[in-house]
């Protein structure tokens, strides 16, 4: 190996290091089940709905190819895309919260079918240190919540929850 191979080779491997990151993994996020969400229960697109002890709102959703990734951009794999939710979280009552956006959020169809959001991709697209947020009292936060999809999948909703095990509330993706 010459010395002027040696010099390159940090380039080279930095510069595949960035184009892994920028594709953030295979087919598309992982996915869960849940029951179906009752039409009738979905709370109006842009009003607050609580689930013990956060409350929550969705004020926008868009379906696009690429998402904002650091000072680079992620582009969905072939045959996905991206759903971003615009996700507004406070304290359901006085005091502070911590909503983890990762684990409290999911994006639904009407089957029941679920998919995680990605917190590595959470803390690099809103520049925050991780997907856990911690909420001061009487204020509220505000993110992009990112889901890499297939194409073929139609949400529904968001399903929310204020902590572990706490009855969900369920946004719709739609103004009625």
């Amino acid at each position: 190996m010459t010395v002027k191979t040696i010099k390159r080779f940090p380039l080279i491997f930095l510069s595949g290091l960035l184009l892994l990151s920028t594709s953030c993994g295979g087919a598309s996020d992982p996915s869960t089940s849940y029951p179906a969400p009752d039409s009738e229960s979905l709370a109006p697109f842009g009003q607050w709905a609580e689930s013990a002890p956060l409350t929550f709102r969705l004020i926008k959703i868009t379906a696009v190819d690429s998402i904002p990734f650091d000072e680079v951009f992620e582009y969905a794999t072939k045959g996905n895309h991206f759903v971003v939710a615009r996700l507004q979280v406070m304290p359901g009552r006085k005091g502070k919260g911590t909503v983890d956006y990762a684990v409290q959020v999911r994006l639904l169809d009407a089957q029941g079918k679920a998919y995680i959001p990605d917190p590595y991709r959470f803390s690099v697209t809103n520049n925050a240190q991780s997907s856990v947020i911690m909420i001061k009292s009487g204020k509220f936060v505000e993110y992009n919540v990112a889901f890499l999809v297939p194409r073929s999948f139609k949400p529904v909703a968001l399903r929310c929850e204020g902590t572990m095990g706490a009855d969900p509330v369920f946004l719709a993706l739609v103004r009625k």
